[in-house]
């Protein structure tokens, strides 16, 4: 599975914590440890971690004069990974000596306040998928992270699985605003239906970089509620918002730290404008205050993650009031273990997105190992720029796959 993930870009780092000249920011991705840093120019280095001529960390390094220098033994690395100056040495042995040290470095691209990396073959980097918000304006965008003690697929699939967003989430779909937003028809009838009608019927339609997702729910004046969701493999989830809203919308990428940790990165972003004054501290609410990670782990396992018992009794359902909605899932995910036995499931019809995406994700893998392109590799014919979700109400007899989310305006119901 490794070398499949390898075969995709990855978002290692937001931006705006690489300073020019600032402290080197450790970044750990699928079990490597690496370095990433702003050079004196605003360039963007990525390396292994380790040095490569002690082995000490270069997140100790001196940034300086566009290059790392280990404060070890002084050996100096450009952005590109070139050894620029070894003090060490005799200076009849540096010249021979720097061309061959093997320090690796990494493709970066910073786009839509993030940096990513291609971790692959350096010679075979697949295309950059340049999706809709890579090229809006800095004040369109909000990166966080959140750093949860779980295997990745596990925080993919909670992400996947919007079965689960009626009942763990019930608490906070019944409350009686929604933050910034305001609780117009259509966005009431999204919440509502989400706590009503926690079965919804799911459909799914293979793309050349992943699949198209509807989940279906039948209303009492014969129109369909479809949330229809863009995934593209393996790793972000475009999710659908508010009908009423579509200028608003949500990434959610589920990336492997390790085997144990996965970084959850969302992305909001508006196609219109710049956000509101207070908009991003609204939907952020009840979020710990670390963009870097978001994720307040005030508790764990051997306190039930801080469970309140009262609240429930009083009638909250999960028993986090007071909570970010994305914390709830990460106390799930956490709760299954590190890595969760799959062995053990007893799946149903509600699980087909779940088990679709596995069995995607397989196929991938074992068509890389057979020399064939893996699912969802990024191609220069696929445009990322149009991938949308929605929401959207559909009169009797309206398919949702003809539904376009990128001509849907604010205020329409349907295409």
């Amino acid at each position: 599975m490794g070398a499949l993930l390898r075969t995709h870009w990855h978002p290692a780092v937001r931006a705006e914590r690489l300073i020019a000249d600032g402290a080197p920011v450790r970044v750990r991705l699928l079990g490597q440890d690496f370095v990433a840093f702003r050079a004196t120019d605003g360039r963007v280095g990525f390396f292994d971690e380790a040095c490569p001529h002690r082995r000490t960390s270069l997140a100790l390094a001196r940034n300086e004069g566009n290059g790392l220098r280990c404060i070890f033994h002084g050996w100096k690395f450009d952005v590109s990974g070139k050894t620029v100056d070894i003090p060490t040495e005799p200076p009849h042995r540096c010249a021979a000596l720097m061309r061959d040290v093997p320090l690796r470095h990494y493709p970066v691209r910073e786009r839509g306040g993030v940096i990513w990396v291609y971790l692959g073959d350096a010679s075979d980097v697949a295309p950059f998928p340049d999706f809709e918000f890579t090229a809006l304006p800095d004040a369109h965008v909000e990166v966080r992270v959140a750093i949860v003690h779980c295997n990745w697929f596990q925080g993919l699939e909670a992400v996947l699985d919007s079965a689960h967003l009626g009942v763990l989430h019930r608490g906070q779909l019944d409350r009686k605003d929604t933050g910034h937003v305001a609780l117009t028809q259509g966005v009431a009838t999204n919440f509502s239906l989400a706590s009503r009608h926690t079965s919804p019927r799911f459909e799914i339609a293979p793309t050349a970089y992943g699949f198209r997702e509807a989940a279906l729910r039948e209303l009492d004046d014969g129109q369909t509620f479809a949330k229809i969701r863009e995934f593209v493999a393996p790793y972000y989830s475009f999710l659908p918002g508010f009908p009423e809203i579509q200028s608003r919308r949500m990434l959610v990428a589920a990336v492997p730290i390790d085997d144990e940790w996965c970084a959850q990165w969302c992305i909001y972003y508006r196609l219109d404008q710049p956000f509101e004054d207070g908009e991003i501290e609204a939907r952020w609410q009840n979020a710990g205050p670390d963009k870097n990670n978001f994720y307040d782990r005030r508790e764990g396992p051997s306190t039930h993650w801080g469970q309140d018992r009262a609240a429930m009794a009083a009638g909250h359902f999960s028993g986090f009031p007071g909570r970010h909605i994305y914390e709830e899932d990460f106390v799930v995910q956490e709760a299954m273990g590190p890595i969760v036995d799959r062995t053990r499931e007893y799946l149903g019809s509600s699980d087909k997105v779940i088990i679709h995406t596995r069995r995607a994700m397989i196929g991938a893998a074992r068509a890389l190992q057979a020399g064939r392109p893996g699912w969802g590799r990024p191609s220069s014919d696929i445009d990322y720029r149009a991938i949308r979700a929605c929401a959207v109400f559909l009169p009797p007899g309206q398919a949702w796959q003809g539904v376009d989310a990128r001509i849907l305006g604010p205020n329409q119901r349907t295409t």
